[in-house]
């Protein structure tokens, strides 16, 4: 697996190229582990015809010293026609000496300065590898939903070190209610290890309790997981058998090091399932689950995720407040966040909402719906979103009921959900631009295929307290 060259000084990699240089003809002899194992030469050897054959990481390291020497003649012609009569052309330091009108004394001189100069442009070349590497990576992860996380470091780090343990747990689960920041936790421990270059790749799975096509009961969770791994990581996963998927799923995971997320688990029933199917394929790949659930004990290592306390609460509060462009820095002050807390309590989801209420509603309005709600969870989020459905335009609750019936939880393209919604366009745009302002909508996927999605907890709210009631 490649290893970032951070932890190389400029005089080793000076050696190193040196060395390699010196090797540059020698088909058969295998390069030094350090440079073969780069980013920028592994890319290239998945560029080659015969990637297995002996001479294949002499050639993709060649190409790479190429190129940081194409690089370096752009800089100065003259320490990269050295380099390349000394090395490509084997020249010996005399004839060197005589072709450039140098000393012998010179000649090894300018070398030093050359390679020092082609050891930056090889540097360069390998840190382009990796930062195309991450924004691979990183594509297979969820459009990020938060813009950053408040109260968790601790966590955070915990969940990393577990992970990146060598005698760490096949399995991290990050148990919570709703609305606690499960998934965003993940995707920040997950993007973090990208960057480590702890792991060869990475997948992103979200669970679907009521997903169509499936049974979703206890003995079929696993069944859904194998399927959404399959299509994550597997090409052609559709035109294989179960049991099929479930070999190449095990074959891939057991020889390349993965991390995978699987999200959204909510029954005891389905996050037991889940786990003893995964541990089944750690070592060297690692999984995080995010579960309403604790799983069985001693079958993965649990991490509780608690409310904010105060502090953390109210600076969250005030950054979204503020990186959102609803208040100006300070125009909301402690006390009334405070006493927000003491009603709301420290769910993020539930902060954000109401956050997002602010814009449209008197303070002392949206006080008074609240209290209506105070000392019970469930009537807390209860109160919260049938507040904001009042406040919302009619286009943005026509839209989230559509997307309710959808089951858009995973995520839906525009074009499907304006379909849907039979919104026409610049409808359709206003409502999705006023829910994701609102924290009803969640925006997903990459640039190229970008997505949106409800909350459970949004959806749960549409089914139970706007379509029943509809029906009614």
């Amino acid at each position: 697996m490649s290893i970032p060259l951070s932890h190389i000084s400029d005089k080793d990699l000076v050696g190193l190229l040196r060395k390699e240089l010196k090797n540059y003809h020698l088909a058969d002899e295998l390069p030094d582990p350090i440079l073969s194992e780069c980013r920028s030469v592994n890319d290239q050897l998945e560029t080659q015809s015969q990637p297995n054959a002996s001479f294949a990481k002499r050639l993709a390291l060649n190409i790479v010293i190429q190129r940081a020497l194409d690089e370096t003649y752009k800089e100065n012609k003259e320490l990269a026609d050295l380099l390349r009569k000394r090395y490509q052309d084997r020249e010996t330091i005399p004839d060197v000496a005589e072709a450039f009108h140098m000393s012998q004394a010179t000649v090894s001189r300018r070398t030093d300065n050359a390679l020092e100069a082609l050891s930056s442009h090889f540097r360069s070349i390998e840190e382009q590898a990796w930062e195309s590497w991450f924004n691979r990576l990183e594509s297979h992860l969820p459009a990020k939903r938060y813009i950053s996380l408040v109260g968790v470091e601790k966590l955070e780090q915990h969940v990393i070190d577990r992970i990146t343990s060598n005698d760490g747990p096949g399995v991290v689960a990050l148990v919570g209610i709703g609305g606690i920041g499960k998934s965003s936790l993940a995707d920040q421990v997950t993007r973090n290890l990208i960057r480590s270059g702890t792991f060869s790749n990475v997948g992103w799975v979200t669970f679907r309790p009521n997903a169509d096509g499936f049974l979703i009961a206890a003995n079929q969770a696993k069944a859904q997981v194998v399927s959404l791994l399959a299509q994550a990581l597997l090409p052609n996963a559709g035109l294989l058998s179960a049991e099929r998927q479930m070999e190449r799923l095990a074959d891939r995971l057991k020889r390349e090091p993965h991390l995978i997320v699987v999200d959204n688990l909510e029954t005891q029933e389905d996050a037991d399932s889940v786990v003893q199917y995964l541990n089944g394929l750690a070592e060297p790949s690692r999984f995080i689950v995010t579960t309403r659930a604790k799983p069985e004990r001693g079958t993965c290592h649990d991490v509780d995720l608690t409310e904010l306390n105060r502090d953390d609460s109210l600076r969250l509060m005030q950054h979204y407040l503020e990186t959102t462009g609803q208040t100006k820095i300070g125009e909301v002050d402690t006390v009334t966040l405070d006493k927000i807390f003491k009603i709301v309590g420290g769910n993020p989801l539930a902060l954000k909402i109401t956050a997002g209420l602010m814009q449209w509603m008197p303070l002392d309005r949206i006080f008074i719906d609240l209290e209506k709600g105070s000392g019970d969870a469930g009537k807390i989020y209860r109160v919260i979103f049938l507040t904001t459905w009042e406040t919302l335009s009619e286009e943005s609750r026509l839209l989230l009921q559509a997307m309710s019936i959808m089951g858009a939880t995973s995520g839906a393209a525009a074009a499907q959900m304006q379909q849907s919604s039979g919104l026409a366009d610049s409808e359709f745009w206003k409502a999705v631009d006023e829910l994701i302002i609102r924290s009803m909508l969640e925006v997903r996927g990459s640039a190229n295929d970008r997505r949106y999605a409800l909350h459970r907890l949004t959806e749960s709210f549409i089914e139970t307290e706007i379509t029943n009631f509809d029906n009614d």
